[in-house]
This record gives C-alpha cells, sequence and structure tokens, in this order.
C-alpha cells in the first residue's frame, strides 16, 4: 500500500513524498530481487526515473525482468520492460528505449492491455508517439493501431488557459437564437409538451 502511495505521488509531481517512502522502507537497487518485492523495486525505479539517478537502475530492471521472464510471469515482464524503456528514454538512448517498448506492445497486445501503458507518466505518452512517428515509413506496421488504441486510452491532457488581456466584444456566435427559440427552450425545460 506504501508503495501504492509513493506511485500516487510521483504521479502527483510529490517526489519528496515518494523519496521519503523509499527511505523508510530502506530500499536499494543493490537488493536482491524476489517476487514479492517486485511492485516495490519498479516502484523504486519510478523514483530514481523522477529523480534522473540512473545509478543501478538498469542492473536492477534487468535482474526484474530475468526472474519474471523464468517464471513467466507476462505482466511483470510488460511493466518492467515499460519502465526500462522510460528510463533509457530520460537517459537519451532512443533506439534502446523503442526496443523495450516494442517488445513491451508485442506481448500485450494479444491480450489488449491499455492501462498499463495509459497509467504510465506523459513521457510514456511521448514515448509511444515517437515510436509511432519513428515507424510511419511502415505504413504496414502489425503495431500502429495499437498505439493509436492505447494513445487513445490515455487521460487527455489539462490545458491551462491564461485569461487574454485582449477583449472580445462580440463573441463568435454563428447563428444566435431567437427570442422565441428562448422561449421555446425556457418552455420544454418546465416540462410543456411539444403541443403545448
Amino acid at each position: 500500500i506504501e508503495a501504492h502511495k509513493a506511485r500516487i505521488y510521483l504521479k502527483q509531481g510529490r517526489l519528496d513524498r515518494a523519496q521519503i517512502w523509499a527511505q523508510e522502507r530502506g530500499i536499494s537497487v543493490e537488493d536482491e530481487v524476489r517476487y514479492l518485492s517486485e511492485y516495490e523495486h519498479l516502484t523504486l525505479a519510478g523514483v530514481r526515473l523522477a529523480e534522473g539517478s540512473f545509478d543501478g537502475v538498469n542492473d536492477l530492471l534487468e535482474r526484474l525482468l530475468a526472474l519474471a521472464e523464468a517464471q513467466h510471469r507476462t505482466g511483470s515482464v510488460i511493466e518492467i520492460l515499460l519502465t526500462q524503456a522510460l528510463v533509457d528514454q530520460a537517459q537519451g538512448d532512443r533506439l534502446k528505449a523503442h526496443a523495450a517498448l516494442e517488445r513491451a506492445l508485442r506481448l500485450a497486445e494479444p491480450e489488449g492491455y491499455l492501462r498499463t501503458f495509459a497509467e504510465k507518466s506523459d513521457a510514456m505518452r511521448q514515448l509511444l508517439f515517437d515510436f509511432r512517428s519513428a515507424n510511419e515509413k511502415q505504413p504496414a506496421h502489425p503495431l500502429h493501431s495499437y498505439v493509436d488504441k492505447i494513445l487513445a486510452a490515455f487521460s487527455p491532457p489539462v490545458k491551462v488557459i491564461s485569461k487574454s488581456a485582449i477583449s472580445n466584444p462580440a463573441p463568435e456566435i454563428i447563428d444566435p437564437l431567437t427570442d422565441r427559440e428562448l422561449e421555446v427552450l425556457h418552455l420544454m425545460a418546465l416540462g410543456l409538451s411539444n403541443h403545448e
């Protein structure tokens, strides 16, 4: 539960709270990897990613991946690959990021995974866009439609609209409602029938 809270803190941009979790938990990238600590170690990788501190993170992810593959845990393999792709992207290794992402996509597509991707950060959305555009030259790329489906599952980005210093004295209404139309709408809102 605490690791899940740390992930929520990361999504909220509250890195300090996630770092406190990691310190209090005493978890490290050098720890022995086990199935029962996988979620926490992936959370720690997310904290290190947010910090931009990658020492030992790649090794941790490789060890987690080897364990998950040996135990045939496809869902874990996908999540580890996605985390690895984000780490590679943050380190500026686009080719490795795309390779890890493509591998995750190929494993995820048969089962139709969406949330596993869409619950990641905006960095994942950007990585998917980048992957999609890098493969535009291959119109029949087998993952195009799946990537599009995943991108559609992301929450729409929040747009901050600042108030303009320029006033608009005449808002652009294509065809304003007449007084009669407004009256009819008011009567309909009161529950009157069409005839009435």
